[in-house]
């Protein structure tokens, strides 16, 4: 790893993954109230091992950010893939994101890499585009990303936010060309200046892991696009790639979000950011079931039209609060966590889960008890 752009690549990967653990620690750990999400139950790790587990990740990363060897970079980029197996809780953007930009480091490095981490970037600005071009995030996103900036009541004008996803689609694009490239790059310094500015970390601090992520992407463009030796076309990159593995690798980031769109292909792997396109998970609990709970539920409660009796949970506000992530909004998730809840000692009389679509307002939802998992 002598090439200075290299080790400029591996050195934001590690730091900023290490950040994003520190951030989010519970998630690394055992000692929560949320439920794992394992791919496949294999039994649950006792607690002290989930921990040592964690160490010794952590002191792979730190130590070989001085050493820099291929093999230990493979054993970070295996043991954090078998970590995201334990719990498909960890599998966030920025999860995969570092996940990916580790893979080639645990190989023998050429120039020819370069168009591989600059397909990812490209990719990642892509298909975040992509996904919000649809009235929620336009009608609900949107007028709060607004409200940062100004106090104002955007009525008919709310579909000005279709310029958000055009944007990020632009960059994508303008991204692929040498002669583009600076301006793209100070499209890219202005979208993560305002995405910052929305997620108010020294306010609401509103899902604070992906702070450093958005500073990462920055860091990522300018060394990639700026500072790195600069191809002419998006033709030269795809015939510099061509009949190598990470060709393979690459297609199938790009290409696999497609299958999203049938439902065959996760939301977070597909780079869903703000695109208010999925569902939301609650719990619907009797009053006289709450004591059982072992978190402070007050902070979860949410209001859905149309629906009374009992009180509602949002799942999604218990991840936030206990994990710092968002709860993938795949419906294997959404029953891994309700079969948890169900072994649990509830009244299963008592106790309804909702899978409710967005926008709330729309009011369109559905339901399953612990018998029907």
């Amino acid at each position: 790893m002598k090439d200075p752009i290299f080790q400029r690549l591996y050195q934001i990967t590690s730091i900023f993954l290490l950040i994003g653990i520190a951030l989010s620690w519970r998630l690394w750990v055992q000692d929560r109230t949320f439920p794992l999400v394992p791919v496949i139950d294999l039994g649950q790790l006792p607690a002290i091992v989930a921990w040592m587990q964690l160490g010794f990740l952590v002191v792979l990363i730190l130590g070989n950010l001085f050493l820099q060897r291929r093999w230990i970079v493979g054993l970070i980029f295996c043991l954090l893939l078998w970590m995201c197996f334990q719990d498909q809780m960890r599998w966030q953007p920025w999860t995969y994101h570092y996940l990916l930009f580790f893979l080639p480091f645990c190989f023998s490095l050429g120039r020819q890499y370069l168009l591989y981490f600059r397909g990812i970037i490209i990719t990642i600005y892509f298909w975040s585009g992509v996904h919000k071009f649809n009235s929620g995030f336009v009608e609900d996103v949107f007028p709060q990303f607004v409200d940062r900036f100004m106090d104002a009541d955007l009525g008919a004008m709310t579909q000005l936010g279709y310029a958000l996803p055009m944007l990020e689609i632009a960059l994508a694009c303008l991204l692929m060309f040498s002669r583009t490239r600076r301006l793209a790059f100070v499209g890219v310094v202005v979208l993560h200046a305002m995405i910052f500015i929305f997620l108010d970390p020294l306010g609401d601090n509103r899902n604070s892991v992906v702070i450093p992520w958005n500073i990462a992407m920055v860091l990522f463009s300018y060394v990639l696009f700026l500072r790195s030796p600069s191809g002419t076309s998006l033709a030269d990159m795809w015939s510099a790639l061509a009949g190598r593995v990470q060709l393979v690798i690459l297609g199938a980031v790009l290409l696999l979000p497609l299958a999203n769109f049938w439902d065959r292909w996760d939301d977070t792997l597909s780079f869903h950011l703000y695109s208010d396109q999925n569902t939301l998970f609650c719990i619907a609990i009797e009053e006289s079931e709450t004591k059982k709970l072992q978190m402070d539920f007050k902070e979860m409660r949410v209001m859905i039209p149309g629906l009374e009796g009992g009180i509602i949970l949002d799942v999604n506000k218990w991840a936030m609060i206990e994990l710092n992530v968002p709860v993938p909004p795949q419906k294997r998730i959404y029953k891994r966590i309700a079969a948890d809840l169900c072994a649990e000692n509830f009244d299963p009389e008592h106790l309804v889960f909702l899978e409710i679509d967005k926008p709330l307002s729309a009011g369109v939802w559905r339901s399953f008890r612990c018998g029907e998992m």
